[in-house]
């Protein structure tokens, strides 16, 4: 469990043994701990396997299960079953004519943002909001090349200068 929990292996992980093993249940072929208690009232198995992102808990549950329903997986999951069943919509030719046209822009200016880039857009035909800009260029996995601050990073022919109080007692 803990393994597949971690999104390593993702086959059957409420799978039982057969080998009437007092029903310990197995996974992988290894035997998995039970669910211990801890200060949060959560066992250490549950919490890793609700710290894997969405579409790894999706993969988890058995439909077909047939001890665990697939309302007591979700639950052991930590996953909403509203979001098991959802299917996700792509993008409409519109949406992708614009993402092909923000790709082509962002390769001319890559120091556009969302606020320029919806202008820039605007300039070229499309009808598109900065919001909008700003969530298609999340999608397209780009964003505005800027100085950053480097305030952390000393200079290398920087002076390091010894701390002279150090085992100074003050009265």
């Amino acid at each position: 469990m803990e393994k597949a929990a971690s999104g390593e292996c993702i086959q059957s992980v409420f799978k039982k043994e057969e080998s009437g093993d007092r029903g310990t249940e197995k996974a992988f072929g290894r035997a998995v701990q039970e669910d211990r208690e801890t200060e949060h009232r959560a066992g250490v198995s549950k919490k890793k396997a609700q710290a894997n992102p969405e579409h790894v808990k999706r993969e988890l549950v058995e439909k077909e299960h047939r001890e665990l329903s697939v309302r007591r997986q979700c639950d052991l999951l930590s996953f909403n079953r509203s979001s098991l069943y959802y299917e996700r919509i792509g993008l409409s030719e519109e949406g992708q004519r614009i993402l092909d046209e923000m790709d082509k822009i962002y390769m001319d200016f890559p120091t556009y943002g969302s606020r320029r880039m919806s202008r820039e857009l605007r300039r070229r035909g499309f009808k598109v909001g900065r919001l909008r800009a700003r969530s298609l260029m999340r999608i397209l996995g780009v964003e505005a090349i800027y100085p950053r601050k480097r305030l952390s990073f000393p200079e290398k022919e920087h002076q390091i200068y010894p701390y002279l109080l150090r085992d100074v007692t003050i009265d």
